[in-house]
């Protein structure tokens, strides 16, 4: 892309960051609302938390270069992308602290669990999932671009946590 044009458009490389990271955070935000609901049963929560994983996950994988922009952007601290960021991204890790406490008082989870841990901790494992993917691709021939295998490490994933929280 010629330098003109994002200047024409964005003013510089920093309203080209902002302009991807905003709309990357709208979209997973819109699609964390939308599923991220009150779960009344168990078996509601589990599939909710099935949803939101895949959805995150294709998003990622879907355009790995942005994940790790993002990603690094995050973990610098770059006050150029703090409110999209506060107004985005953190604000889905609010709605995912909000659905497990829903859990807790509907009786679904133990109510000693710390939702804002466990919601860190799920975040986490997704995303140390796709920075390895590549790696556990070469070495052991399973991708989560695989659309049976992302199944299936999402379901493991899901009995793992959701068996140590279960009343």
């Amino acid at each position: 892309v010629a330098s003109s044009a994002i200047h024409y458009h964005f003013k510089n490389k920093e309203g080209l960051l902002q302009h991807l990271f905003e709309s990357f955070g709208k979209k997973q935000l819109e699609a964390a609302c939308k599923i991220l609901d009150n779960p009344k049963t168990f078996d509601e929560l589990k599939i909710r938390l099935e949803m939101f994983f895949d959805s995150v996950l294709s998003s990622f994988l879907d355009d790995p270069d942005l994940f790790r922009l993002i990603k690094k952007e995050i973990e610098d601290l770059n006050p150029n992308i703090e409110e999209t960021f506060k107004n985005t991204l953190l604000k889905i890790l609010e709605r995912m602290i909000e659905f497990l406490e829903k859990a807790k008082k509907n009786g679904l989870i133990n109510k000693k669990i710390d939702s804002t841990i466990a919601v860190k901790f799920l975040l986490n494992h997704i995303c140390g999932q796709v920075r390895s993917d590549d790696l556990n691709n070469r070495f052991f021939k399973l991708s989560l671009k695989d659309p049976q295998y992302r199944k299936f490490w999402i379901e493991q994933s899901l009995n793992i946590f959701l068996n140590g929280v279960k009343n």
